[in-house]
């Protein structure tokens, strides 16, 4: 499965990330492109720490999630998200953008033996999970916008 730790994945979501503009259109959802963005580096500081979501599902269920929509299942358009994700406000693109950036980077940056959080669907992961997860997501909105 692809992560956004592997060189040449970075380097991909990057270059889709340079594909959004402020006119980019959705082809699925209720996000502009620049809640979309917001939305994605929020998921980024989950596993930071940044942000500190709340379980939603007790522990046996978060691994089954893990193990079968983490990593196994394709992702459908318009699922539920965790509520700290949620991103209800209107977003200025560029400001958006750049902050995804610096989120993108301290994610990138940080190392497997530092404190990787809990996800709120998916539970305790570690920094090869977490790569992978958000690379999911990451491609996941990307895809929503046509990138």
């Amino acid at each position: 499965m692809k992560s956004v730790h592997q060189p040449e994945v970075k380097q991909k979501i990057l270059d889709r990330l340079n594909k959004l503009n402020p006119e980019s259109q959705r082809h699925w959802g209720k996000m502009s492109v620049g809640q979309m963005l917001a939305h994605v580096s929020a998921q980024l500081k989950l596993g930071t720490g940044e942000i500190k979501g709340k379980a939603i599902l007790p522990a046996w269920i978060q691994y089954v999630a893990k193990q079968t929509f983490g990593f196994r299942i394709p992702w459908t358009k318009s699922l539920p998200t965790a509520k700290e994700m949620t991103i209800k406000d209107e977003r200025q693109f560029e400001e958006e953008k750049q902050a995804f950036l610096a989120t993108f980077q301290l994610f990138m940056e940080k190392d497997a033996d530092s404190t990787w959080w809990p996800h709120p669907i998916f539970g305790k992961m570690s920094k090869e999970e977490w790569g992978k997860v958000a690379y999911k997501h990451l491609d996941h909105h990307f895809r929503q916008f046509g990138v």
